[in-house]
């Protein structure tokens, strides 16, 4: 990935919200998309931020005024729901997978404290099912095939900047409705280590989803 590249990443992931593009909206009624979730795609290799097609359909979704109202600030900053246990996939929480400090500084150096706690490298290459809001990337017609999933709607639609352990960069095939409305579980392979590019953490957790599904 060029720098270019890199930096277009890192600045989706700060200030990228989720309003309405001009690319259709699904509806927010729950659906299955994708290969049977009994059914799991093995992947050989993990996806990652640097081996991705290029990011060629951003368009300008702006960008929401976060509320300054407590409660209202405390009613965006829910997390998505837990996923619902399915065969053959673990269920992983953004309160599970954020639960520990992993910083980086702006030359993407990481803090002495960062450390990816055992039970979530446990997760990595394994079949995960990961519930959260979504943020489409890269669209393909209609349908999205790259997006980044944030544990809360404040990460997702309103500019707050997620840490390295609050958002998942995903590979999704076949592509799927860009749902933004409502929190969404993908399932997938799941991988938990940092990738760089050029001495920079540029993620920390990535998928290969093969299925979404939307949540009530």
């Amino acid at each position: 990935m060029s720098m270019s590249r890199t930096l277009l990443l890192l600045a989706v992931v700060a200030t990228l919200g989720c309003q309405p593009s001009s690319e259709p909206i699904a509806s927010s009624s729950p659906s299955i998309q994708g290969a049977p979730i009994d059914s799991p795609a093995q992947v050989d290799s993990p996806t990652s931020a640097s081996t991705t097609p290029a990011i060629s359909t951003l368009s300008d979704p702006g960008q929401r005024v976060a509320p300054t109202d407590p409660a209202e600030r405390a009613r965006l900053a829910v997390d998505a729901p837990q996923p619902k246990a399915r065969d053959g996939y673990i269920p992983a929480s953004f309160r599970d997978l954020s639960s520990f400090v992993y910083e980086a500084d702006m030359n993407g150096k990481l803090s002495p404290e960062s450390h990816i706690p055992e039970e979530i490298q446990k997760l990595d290459k394994a079949q995960v099912a990961v519930s959260g809001f979504l943020m489409p990337i890269e669209f393909k017609g209609s349908k999205v095939s790259t997006v980044i999933l944030v544990r809360n709607q404040l990460l997702c639609c309103f500019g707050e900047e997620p840490k390295l352990n609050e958002w998942v960069f995903i590979n999704v095939e076949p592509p799927v409705d860009p749902i933004t409305d409502v929190p969404v579980t993908m399932y997938g392979t799941f991988y938990a280590s940092p990738d760089r590019e050029e001495g920079q953490v540029i993620s920390l957790y990535r998928m290969q989803a093969s299925a979404m599904e939307a949540m009530q």
